[in-house]
């Protein structure tokens, strides 16, 4: 089956919702223009989105996710743990504000496998944060072999590819961080206006 799923808000408003949005085996899905937002765990692995699929996300926004066990639990925007070869794409995503604050659990925003026909293009993510032991890093893997990374903008090193930016911070990104009352959009001056690749007709 192939799915969409599209212009939806989703606000868990701190409850433990381990995801917000599951690719599920046997289906294609696309997410696209989407917000994501506003999940705390203490006792699951917490993501606004994970896959076990092919799946496209194009233009959405997942922020303010946070993980407070303390066991080696993560906090991630999206994790791909589809079957190897299946393609997944990350296109013009925006993830701000992951959180681990607990044990030895990493925070991530886009994690993505290194499969070969996936790609992460014209994505900004910035601040990935906590008390925990664990890893804290903007993407997931450090390098590619058979995925396509380019055009990425990150508040640490990890962006990839041709284009990218790094180490740029949020609050020179995004209208507003205020908590409770956050603007995502680029704010006049921001290191990803114009930053971007055409990504043309794609995926």
């Amino acid at each position: 089956a192939t799915i969409t799923g599209e212009w939806l808000e989703v606000n868990a408003n701190g409850s433990g919702q381990q995801r917000m949005i599951r690719g599920q085996a046997g289906s294609a899905l696309t997410v696209q223009r989407t917000i994501l937002h506003g999940s705390t765990s203490a006792g699951n692995n917490v993501q606004c989105v994970d896959t076990s699929d092919p799946m496209n996300m194009l233009d959405n926004i997942m922020y303010d996710v946070t993980e407070t066990g303390t066991a080696a639990l993560i906090a991630q925007a999206f994790l791909d743990s589809s079957a190897a070869g299946e393609s997944v794409k990350l296109l013009n995503n925006t993830v701000y504000k992951i959180t681990n604050d607990g044990g030895t659990g990493s925070a991530t925003g886009l994690n993505l496998d290194d499969d070969t026909g996936s790609s992460m293009r014209n994505n900004v993510v910035c601040d990935m944060l906590g008390t925990s032991t664990g890893v804290k890093e903007c993407y997931s893997p450090s390098v590619f072999s058979n995925s396509v990374a380019t055009h990425n903008l990150s508040s640490d090193a990890t962006a990839l590819g041709t284009g990218s930016l790094i180490n740029k911070t949020s609050a020179n990104q995004f209208v507003s961080t205020v908590a409770g009352s956050e603007d995502l959009h680029l704010k006049s001056g921001a290191d990803a206006i114009n930053a971007g690749i055409s990504l043309g007709a794609s995926p």
